[in-house]
């Protein structure tokens, strides 16, 4: 770096002696900004609204508009010249020896050596100038986190913490700072970089013999070595500091949200809320990612708002009024006398007549919409929206300027988009309906809807506006998808919980969830679809003649371990013998019937039955690797079978230990071969063509297994070891 023409020596003896001064001086403004501006943020957060909230806000603010030198100034004249308790330049005193050099920071060295005399004096020589850097960060901290955290404590998943009798400390802790946290980290890093720059001041004011002092000596010499020199450890030290913030990011500061199930409905089933408000049904803690929606399956019409009637003079809980232009005259009123009853309607401000009339004042300029509140239709299809109209307005259809009312919706509750249709005169007379109509822009979405009178001043009279009952929003959910070839993929991360639903239909696939590696993309594709039984006899299977195949195209894969759910329609489960049995097959290799048990993977079990209520039952398995996947059951024999050959086997269940006993009266058994589940053989043992048999199970665990005689796979006979 050369040589300073302002201190004669090299640049970088120059670094070394300076540096480790300021960098003293930011840890102590750093940890001073952590331990003050996080907690009063979180107090001000927790306490929104309340006097404590105002006072934290007050000192916040004052931080943050106030520059670092100037806090310097003042922190120099009321605890050095009023309250003289602290002192106000150098390192430490002169009049003590410096510890031995080791790192170059004082706090550090002189406990090293033992010296708290030196540390407690070196200390003290750090709060002035540690605040008066800190002070704006702390500020600005505190602020981040109070926003933040207001904003988590109006999620859902905390309503329900409490519902569920968390203490305040857990929810604040747990469940509140950690999610609110995540942008106060990523902003930690810029406050660093700011502190840095505040320090060439404070720095000269304090006399405090570190780096940004030397930068400031340096710029005014015009010492072109040094200020390089300045620039670019400045610089390093900002880039370090933000790759610190971004590795506590993604593996302190996790956006990974762990809620415990919190029962709520009434058959007693837990359930789990997502950061959305989405309700989970799950017996089981659950991890919230990556704003996951899932998606409602089955047979049954999903309520999204019941019916609403207007049956009170008030407008009712959580709509709203909004005023795109000042309606003067004519607004919204609710459950009016006669005709009006339990509606709400456009009326005067102050109604013609001893009733409520749906009568608008034409000459008064008006637009206003009657919100809903926020609707959830994340994970549904089909939004469904009805009400019963009565429509009056300008009879001037072909004016773009006419009276009229119309339904509208938003996705923020502030920017709305026109529906279809428009209420108003087609003819003479009032016209009247219902409207019903699935709007597809809706579907998978958090919406509001809006009930919109619009009128302009170029109707000659005044005459009947417009009046809504009865309003119901409705919507489907999602298939279970039966047709072949049908394809989707998405993006899998680890420990993602990801729907694969169908690109044509919407309907739902399969799921995969607490992959231990990221997957990359995930392609899913039923090669088969149907409801029979197809044999494998290889592998000792009857399988669904739905077959999923899966690839995914991560660095690593094929070496992921993943849970797998399966989704079946009632008719693709209707030719199985017996739901409990099922499990999940995974094979190696694209022709299904060709595996054998060495390259087939059978496990999992029935998670859910839903085939009686909502057409559909799930299944779940945990897999390494990706194939080809289907629905299986064990290869029994028939009763055919059984009686053609007259063998007899008992007893079934057999005792873990026990003996099972086989009797053949037609033919000799000269071997017996039992197979697992999976279609691996565990024993086998020759007989000396014996009709009467007897077979250890000392060594087999608690299951199904199956016994082939003489190696004849018509001779094949399901028993349980329990």
């Amino acid at each position: 770096m050369g040589i300073s023409t302002y201190t004669k020596r090299p640049v970088i003896v120059d670094i070394i002696s300076y540096f480790p001064a300021t960098f003293e001086l930011i840890l102590m403004a750093g940890t001073l900004m952590l331990l003050i501006g996080i907690p009063l943020g979180i107090l001000s957060g927790k306490y929104k609204d309340t006097w404590i909230d105002h006072i934290a806000r007050v000192i916040s603010l004052l931080g943050v508009v106030t520059p670092s030198f100037l806090w310097a100034i003042i922190l120099m004249l009321f605890f050095a010249y009023l309250i003289p308790i602290f002192p106000v330049h150098e390192r430490m005193d002169e009049t003590l020896d410096p510890p031995k050099i080791v790192t170059g920071l004082l706090l550090i060295d002189s406990l090293l050596e033992g010296n708290f005399r030196v540390f407690r004096d070196a200390f003290s020589h750090l709060i002035l100038p540690g605040f008066a850097i800190a002070l704006p960060a702390i500020g600005n901290c505190a602020r981040l986190t109070r926003t933040n955290l207001s904003d988590v404590y109006e999620k859902q998943y905390i309503e329900f913490a409490r519902s569920y009798s968390f203490s305040e400390f857990k929810i604040a802790t747990k469940y509140a700072f950690k999610p609110a946290s995540i942008p106060t980290v990523t902003i930690i890093g810029l406050d660093f970089a700011f502190m840095l720059g505040n320090a060439f001041l404070v720095e000269t004011v304090f006399v405090w013999p570190g780096m940004a002092k030397y930068g400031v000596e340096v710029i005014l010499a015009k010492d072109l070595n040094g200020i390089v020199a300045t620039a670019l450890i400045f610089t390093i030290f900002f880039l370090i500091i933000n790759m610190f913030v971004d590795f506590m990011r993604k593996y302190v500061f996790s956006e990974d949200i762990v809620l415990i199930a919190i029962r709520g409905d009434a058959a007693g089933e837990k359930r789990s809320v997502d950061d959305d408000g989405n309700v989970l049904f799950l017996d089981e803690v659950i991890n919230v990612l990556d704003d996951d929606v899932v998606p409602a399956i089955g047979a049954s019409v999903v309520e999204i708002m019941p019916i609403q009637e207007f049956a009170s003079s008030a407008i009712p809980n959580d709509w709203e009024e909004i005023i795109v232009v000042d309606p003067s005259m004519n607004k919204w009123y609710y459950n009016g006398a006669g005709t009006e009853s339990g509606r709400a309607y456009i009326s005067y401000t102050s109604p013609v007549g001893s009733t409520n009339s749906a009568i608008y004042e034409s000459n008064s300029p008006s637009h206003v919409i009657l919100k809903t509140p926020e609707l959830n239709a994340l994970g549904l299809n089909d939004v469904r929206v009805t009400f019963d109209w009565e429509a009056g307005g300008e009879l001037d259809p072909g004016n773009p300027a006419f009276d009229y009312g119309q339904l509208v919706y938003s996705f923020d509750g502030v920017n709305f988009e026109e529906g279809s249709e428009r209420f108003a005169l087609e003819e003479d007379g009032i016209m009247s309906g219902t409207f019903d109509e699935i709007i597809p822009e809706l579907a998978n979405t958090r919406f509001f809807l809006g009930f919109r009178w619009f009128n302009d001043t170029n109707a000659t009279t005044s005459a009947f506006s417009f009046a809504i009952d009865n309003v119901h929003v409705e919507a489907l959910p999602a298939a279970i998808e039966t047709e072949l070839n049908a394809t989707t993929s998405n993006t899998v991360n680890t420990n993602n919980d990801v729907y694969f639903a169908s690109n044509d239909s919407g309907s739902i696939i399969a799921r995969i969830e607490g992959a231990t590696q990221d997957l990359g993309c995930v392609e899913m594709t039923l090669t088969g679809s149907g409801t029979d039984l197809i044999t494998n006899t290889n592998a000792g299977v009857d399988r669904s003649s739905k077959v999923i195949e899966i690839t995914a195209d991560g660095f690593d894969a094929s070496n992921a371990t993943y849970d797998l759910t399966l989704f079946m329609t009632t008719d693709e489960l209707a030719n199985f013998n017996s739901m409990a049995d099922l499990q999940i097959m995974k094979v190696e290799g694209s022709d299904i019937d060709a595996t054998t048990s060495s390259n087939t993977v059978i496990t999992g079990s029935m998670l859910e039955d839903l085939t009686a209520a909502e057409g559909y039952a799930t299944f779940k398995g945990t897999f390494t690797g990706f194939s080809s996947f289907a629905i299986v059951q064990p290869v029994t024999a028939s009763v055919k079978d059984v009686l053609i050959s007259s063998v007899s086997l008992y007893p079934s269940p057999v005792a873990q230990g026990g003996l099972v006993n086989i009797t053949a009266k037609d033919i000799v058994i000269n071997s017996a071969s039992v197979f697992d589940v999976r279609g691996a053989k565990v024993i086998e043992k020759k007989f000396a063509g014996n009709q009467q048999v007897q077979l250890s199970v000392a060594t087999l665990q608690s299951g199904f297994y199956f016994v082939r005689l003489n190696n004849d796979a018509n001779k094949t006979f399901k028993f349980i070891v329990k």
